[in-house]
């Protein structure tokens, strides 16, 4: 139905949303049978060179998006206080994201001039699509037609986006250009659709996908350097614009400490200052940039608070009787019927609870706004990041002591604290003693006692650790003070005072080295102390008020309620507390305490290292000097070098009597692990090794000597990977079997997914046996021939573990934009399977006369990850190549490997 109206309209427009309406009945012999109402709006959107235009006025959209979340999105209301928000920071636009939104939302912006982004339910972040079955690209092409012809009228309807991150999700090392070439293609036919079913629109994009190679009027991008800002749209030749970018909605305080330095670990507000920071610069270049579409990710949910709809004393956890409740459930009854909003679903209250603002900004808003308001950017508290503040010195002790230990010599206290560099006296005179109350025994405590009485009257340091809710009768006893120590689990510290300026014990000390959120273990403190009397004492640091494991890597339909309610749920408590007793410094201490071993455990050493330093602990001179011999040292390489062997052989006689079999057996062990498993054979104890140790760290290694052992318990003869390529396995075979598939098939380590190797554990099966030893890969690769297992080595399989831990988790994609994708890959003749963290994930069951590629994708999760590789052996002289591949080339040095957990 076509009619002409010259000057009868007013347009449509973001500041006057004038709209109309047309109903269409259908008479049949003078009766109604039929009619129809539609709503519409006189405007034009149009593309002029590289500019959008509206009413033939150039325009910059200026717009936000999110997720449909769900109930609390299911009503006008919300979309009116969407809008109202957008619209509040200066904005004029949204893109309703990764899905066909309820038509209401269609409405509303044509009420409140609102131009709309639609776009599809093609998502290709969520999910990997099927890009080679026909019925994909099918159901692509049937639902964005529906959608084009459900929404077309809508005057606010700005353009169309027909996918998301489609092309982004192809870039990985192994896209073929012919994959590539036929993705572009059916996507551009998506494009074909839209303009046929809508010739009145010019805006086709592809969110994320940039221009699919000049093939879209618009370019899109998503999380792109801002500094390239300028040169795309000069390239490009047409509209430009961001749909998505910033850390908002996956920026830890790590990375929010790019741009708010230090203080971003300090608090969710000081977070998200540094988002943002990071928001007011985005958006800035994206203006200067002349850029037609200007966004953010986003206003909605990250811009704001969640609020606690229908719960007041936000101190206590919220309970199924808070919230905003609707009337009863009506069975029969059409439409969706929400019973209960509960408290925190939401940051918007468009009426629900009259106690509570329409909104409530976090920093992040003001920034959008600044930018967002008309004749901005306006000044802004975000407009620079912020300068790092100098960080202190450790203060200088003119006379360290050595420390007096209290408690279990073999426990986690003593070694944790041996492993940080400090150094102990037996003797009971030393003016610094450390009591770990923990694993005291009944003469330790006497002993404590009287040592503590005589340094309350000569002055001196009592460090006081290992406190538990069972310390609190002897703490009475020893410091003549109620406390109380209770439950409270953290995983970051701060400081109890101001930033760095709270005592010289701690004030050297950045906030990120209190920050283990985000480690494999990230429990840094798991009870809280509180006095009485809490005027007689200095607390030094205490627990971080949120906790930032509620949002690290969390999925975003709940981090942000889950975060700010730990805020509020769970006050900060002391970790570290000063009290000045006699002419004695006392300190008690509730901070976790490690062995510090492992490689994930390297930030707590450091931690333990610098406080005991600072209060005045003697610190061995070589800590974290590199290439010095210790018992963490592989036998292998001790009895390579003459003096380290001569050292070893004084304190343990029987290394004379070693046999060159006995010697193969027992390289790739360390001496600890050796006294573990022979400890009385060999007459070693933990003081026996400790002075082992004390001599070897003064023998370098042999200079340019590969399998380096640092001080600090940590030695490359044990990783797995160098660069890319897998050199370092735990390995364990021969077990004889029949044809390929029959030994695939065999679990010959009594359950593969539950396998846990370590070095020298033995494997029975049957009359046979297999230890797992370390294996180390040639130029080649893994040559089966010279692993030292017993026969047979044809018609027989082997396997391979290692470890990888990862800073980030790879198993979610919508933990974060732009993740690595790491690959796996293998270059053999047989066959082979893999598991990752006990899962199977690839199968190879073929034979092949010349060696084929394989590759899976690893799948990581954050921290510690267990590769086993089965490998099925015909072939005497039998090669298997492994190496990791990534879309990222930064990422594979930032994972750290070992053969053994």
């Amino acid at each position: 139905i076509e009619t002409t109206v010259p000057e009868k309209l007013l347009q449509w427009d973001i500041e006057n949303p004038n709209l109309y309406a047309v109903l269409v009945s259908l008479e049949q012999d003078g009766k109604t049978t039929d009619c129809k109402y539609t709503r519409f709006g006189w405007r034009e959107f149009k593309i002029k060179d590289s500019d959008f235009y509206l009413n033939d006025r150039k325009v910059q959209i200026k717009a936000d998006s999110w997720h449909f979340m769900g109930i609390p999105q299911m009503t006008r209301r919300y979309a009116f206080a969407w809008y109202q928000a957008i619209k509040d920071a200066g904005g004029n636009g949204v893109r309703l994201h990764a899905m066909p939104y309820p038509t209401f939302y269609l409405e509303v912006a044509d009420e409140m001039g609102i131009c709309v982004l639609d776009e599809s339910a093609i998502w290709a972040s969520h999910a990997q699509f099927n890009y080679a079955e026909p019925i994909t690209w099918e159901r692509f092409y049937t639902h964005v037609s529906r959608l084009v012809r459900r929404d077309r009228n809508y005057p606010s309807v700005m353009g169309w986006s027909v996918e998301n991150e489609v092309r982004m999700e192809l870039d990985t090392p192994f896209l073929t250009e012919e994959t590539y070439e036929m993705v572009k293609e059916k996507v551009c036919k998506l494009r074909d659709i839209v303009r046929e079913l809508d010739p009145t629109r010019d805006w086709i994009s592809g969110d994320g996908s940039s221009d699919w190679d000049g093939e879209f009027p618009v370019s899109i991008l998503h999380y792109e350097n801002k500094e390239n800002y300028p040169d795309i749209k000069r390239e490009d030749g047409k509209p430009v614009g961001v749909g998505e970018c910033t850390i908002g909605y996956f920026g830890t305080p790590k990375h929010a400490a790019e741009f708010a330095g230090d203080l971003a670990y300090q608090s969710v507000e000081d977070r998200m200052t540094g988002v943002a920071i990071e928001t007011y610069g985005q958006l800035k270049a994206q203006l200067n940039a002349d850029f037609s579409y200007l966004s953010v990710f986003n206003l909605a949910w990250y811009s704001l608070q969640p609020l606690p709809l229908g719960h007041t004393h936000l101190e206590n956890a919220p309970t199924a009787e808070n919230g905003i409740f609707f009337s009863d459930y009506q069975e029969g009854k059409p439409g969706v019927q929400p019973e209960r909003l509960g408290p925190y679903c939401t940051t918007f209250n468009p009426g629900y609870d009259p106690g509570l603002p329409l909104y409530q900004r976090w920093p992040m808003f003001d920034a959008i706004k600044a930018v967002y308001s008309p004749g901005g950017p306006l000044p802004s508290p975000y407009e620079a990041e912020i300068e790092a503040l100098p960080q202190k010195p450790l203060p200088k002790i003119e006379q360290p002591e050595p420390v007096t230990f209290f408690g279990d010599a073999n426990g986690i206290h003593y070694q944790g604290l041996k492993t940080a560099g400090v150094q102990f006296n037996d003797k009971q005179s030393t003016s610094f003693i450390y009591a770990d109350l923990a694993s005291l025994s009944l003469i330790q405590k006497w002993r404590l006692k009287r040592r503590m009485k005589a340094l309350l009257k000569n002055g001196g340091t009592i460090f006081l650790s290992g406190l538990t809710p069972a310390s609190e009768p002897m703490m009475g006893k020893l410091i003549g003070e109620q406390v109380e120590i209770f439950e409270r689990e953290a995983s970051s510290l701060v400081f109890a005072g101001e930033y760095a300026n709270t005592d010289p014990l701690v004030d050297h000390f950045l906030l990120s080295e209190f920050y283990f959120s985000e480690d494999e273990n990230p429990i840094i403190q798991r009870y809280g102390v509180r006095f009485e009397n809490p005027e007689k004492t200095t607390p030094l640091l205490k627990s971080c008020s949120c906790d930032w494991r509620k949002w690290n890597h969390q999925a975003e339909t709940s981090k942000t309620g889950a975060v700010f309610r730990s805020e509020k749920e769970h006050p900060a408590v002391n970790a570290l507390v000063q009290l000045n007793r006699g002419k004695a410094r006392i300190l008690l201490s509730t901070i976790e305490m490690r062995e510090h071993r492992d490689l994930s455990e390297r930030k707590g050493k450091n931690l333990w290292h610098k406080l005991m330093k600072a209060a005045g602990a003697q610190i061995d001179a070589n800590f974290e000097k590199d290439a010095v011999f210790s018992t963490y040292t592989p036998a292998g390489e001790i009895l390579k070098n003459p003096q380290a062997t001569a050292v070893v052989k004084r304190f343990i006689p029987m290394v004379g009597m070693l046999t060159a079999e006995m010697i193969a057996e027992i390289q790739s062990f360390n001496i600890r692990e050796l006294a573990k498993m022979h400890g009385r054979l060999l007459l070693l104890n933990s003081k026996k090794l400790d002075k082992i140790d004390q001599v070897l760290s003064e023998i370098p290694l042999t200079p340019g000597q590969s399998n380096r052992t640092t001080n600090d318990g940590f030695n490359e003869y044990r990783q797995a990977l160098d660069g890319n390529q897998i050199i370092r396995v735990l390995a364990a075979g021969f077990f004889a079997g029949t044809d390929c598939k029959a030994m695939l098939n065999a679990d010959f380590l009594n359950g593969e997914s539950d396998a846990a190797p370590s070095l020298g554990a033995e494997i029975v099966q049957d009359n046979f046996s297999a230890t797992w030893q370390i294996q180390q890969a040639g130029p080649d690769g893994f040559r089966f021939t010279e692993m030292a297992f017993e026969d047979p080595k044809d018609h027989s399989a082997s396997y391979l573990s290692f470890y990888l831990n990862s800073p980030r988790g790879l198993d979610h994609l919508l933990i974060e934009p732009n993740l690595p994708k790491l690959y796996l890959n293998l270059e053999t003749t047989g066959c082979l399977r893999v598991w990752l963290n006990g899962t199977e994930i690839f199968t190879q069951d073929a034979i092949s006369a010349e060696a084929i590629k394989l590759h899976t994708p690893l799948l990581l999760e954050k921290g510690t990850n267990h590769i086993l590789i089965k490998v099925v052996n015909l072939n005497t002289d039998y090669i298997v190549r492994a190496y990791l591949t990534s879309s990222h080339e930064d990422f594979i040095p930032t994972l750290d490997s070992s053969v053994e957990r």
